[in-house]
């Protein structure tokens, strides 16, 4: 395979392409160079391909250690077209190398789930243990940035309020790289706040949907409950990406 490359793939589970499924999976091979594809779809049944069909651009640019993937709006359609898309991006080799390993993960890193002592106001035990599987550390680290680092509720309706607190971005990040006691890859730590963007977009998308279809997983208390934690969410993102520089510099400090 051509170093670079960006291959669509079917998702998991997936055992004919007869039946239409708004998942895709994108396997993006290291390489330096900058690279672009067309993915083409189709109903998979009839012989309306030659008229029928979708096609959607994806192109892919590396600058130094930065890579950007952009999925262009897909144009074209066909008989059963899945109106919306689940996109996930699969970088080759990057586990099999050990730069980012499976690890035993919590993956609902908020505070609430750490039950302290009310006297000494020290941490006794971590919580909701059924989340617990393999997983990425830097998404344990993110998520608990999402939830703690942001100067305001998670459903704060006024969204000035809202922003990614450099100070304590900081002391969690010196607590999570000591507490780990060099077991964490350079590519782990050099990775953690792009843990805490992806996680917080991720819990954005997530109550953005959610409210999109009628609010059937997260509990709601107030018309467009859901809608406004997806706003603190991506204000959040925001408000990180504005602070990036930073936010490695402090990483890399505690290195």
């Amino acid at each position: 395979v051509r170093g670079g490359a960006i291959i669509p793939m079917a998702a998991e589970g997936i055992s004919n392409l007869q039946s239409v499924d708004n998942r895709l999976r994108l396997l993006i091979v290291p390489g330096s160079a900058s690279s672009s594809c067309t993915h083409y779809e189709d109903d998979g049944i009839s012989q309306s391909y030659t008229s029928s069909f979708a096609t959607t651009k994806i192109d892919k640019t590396v600058k130094g250690r930065k890579m950007t993937v952009i999925v262009h709006p897909r144009e074209g359609s066909y008989k059963g077209a899945p109106s919306t898309r689940c996109l996930s991006l699969l970088l080759e080799g990057v586990q099999a190398k050990g730069e980012i390993p499976l690890r035993v993960t919590h993956n609902d890193t908020k505070l609430n789930n750490i039950m302290l002592d009310e006297k000494t106001g020290k941490a006794i035990c971590v919580i909701d243990l059924d989340t617990v599987m393999p997983g990425l550390a830097i998404n344990d680290f993110g998520d608990s940035i999402r939830f703690g680092a942001s100067t305001g509720a998670e459903d704060e309706v006024d969204l000035s309020k809202i922003e990614c607190d450099m100070h304590l971005f900081e002391v969690y990040t010196k607590g999570f790289i000591e507490g780990c006691a060099g077991s964490l890859t350079d590519t782990e730590i050099e990775m953690l706040p792009m843990g805490a963007k992806v996680m917080t977009y991720e819990c954005g998308m997530r109550f953005l949907t959610d409210y999109l279809v009628g609010d059937t997983y997260f509990k709601i208390h107030r018309e467009g409950h859901n809608l406004d934690r997806c706003r603190t969410q991506f204000k959040l993102v925001s408000d990180m990406e504005k602070k990036w520089d930073t936010m490695a510099e402090i990483v890399r400090k505690y290195k």
